[in-house]
């Protein structure tokens, strides 16, 4: 559906399509939590008044399945080692960084190489 259908729908007909498709989605919860932000977003621009509250309860309405087939998991060491194996040193330190010290991507980007200190035989 595009966006200009979207927002001539009535308030309840677009209430319940976001609901519907955040319950059908098969994705993590944060990722859920980005759509609704998004969509709620795109309703506060055009004026579009919704129970937000109400809405937001679906975000967490049901398991996503990738819970157990290791979708939301960190990187197993095997996994790590194939994109290292394909990686130049620049980006196989920036990759190690963020998967041993939990770093954000944004925090990586302000770093220098004066605030790294030397690890003996590394």
């Amino acid at each position: 559906m595009d966006l200009l259908s979207f927002l001539i729908l009535p308030q309840q007909e677009i209430s319940n399509l976001i609901i519907k498709y955040l319950v059908d989605k098969k994705v993590s919860r944060q990722y859920k939590n980005l759509i609704a932000a998004t969509l709620k977003h795109v309703c506060e621009i055009n004026d579009i008044v919704l129970n937000w509250k109400k809405i937001k309860k679906f975000v967490n309405s049901e398991k996503t399945g990738k819970e157990t087939n290791g979708m939301d998991r960190g990187c197993m060491h095997e996994e790590i080692q194939r994109i290292l194996d394909f990686s130049d040193q620049r980006i196989k330190t920036a990759f190690l960084m963020l998967a041993s010290i939990a770093m954000r991507v944004c925090a990586l980007r302000s770093l220098k190489v004066g605030d790294l200190q030397k690890i003996d035989d590394l």
